[in-house]
């Protein structure tokens, strides 16, 4: 599996610091490989044998200990992120780096949907 890992809460604010060498560091002794990070972001892309369950429960696990607490996470894997760039309602925008995506590790509930959809 080649895939991204997302990271919620890291980098920002006091006591949430992650250097990207340690992440890098952490994901390698869970076997993954060709690790890369992102400037200070808390996000990596890398390759890993093992599915997507047995990695996010593996790596919560590691992140939890490393950090003293529980983090959030995702994964998703390029076609996933190469399908919410083809559906950016945005394209016409002035400034694409302005546009913010926030990932769910779960869907919502439709009755949280359902008001946001109407408009």
């Amino acid at each position: 599996m080649r895939a991204a890992l997302l990271l919620r809460g890291v980098n920002v604010g006091k006591g949430n610091a992650l250097p990207m060498a340690d992440l890098r560091a952490l994901l390698e002794e869970l076997g993954c490989t060709d690790v890369r990070t992102y400037l200070q972001s808390g996000n990596a892309v890398l390759s890993s044998r093992r599915g997507e369950a047995a990695l996010e429960k593996a790596v919560g696990a590691a992140l939890a200990k490393y950090m003293g607490r529980p983090i959030d996470l995702t994964f998703r894997t390029g076609a996933e992120l190469n399908a919410v760039v083809d559906a950016n309602p945005f394209v016409e925008v002035d400034d694409p780096t302005k546009l913010v995506v926030t990932f769910l590790s779960e869907p919502p509930p439709e009755a949280l949907v359902a008001p946001l959809v109407k408009g």
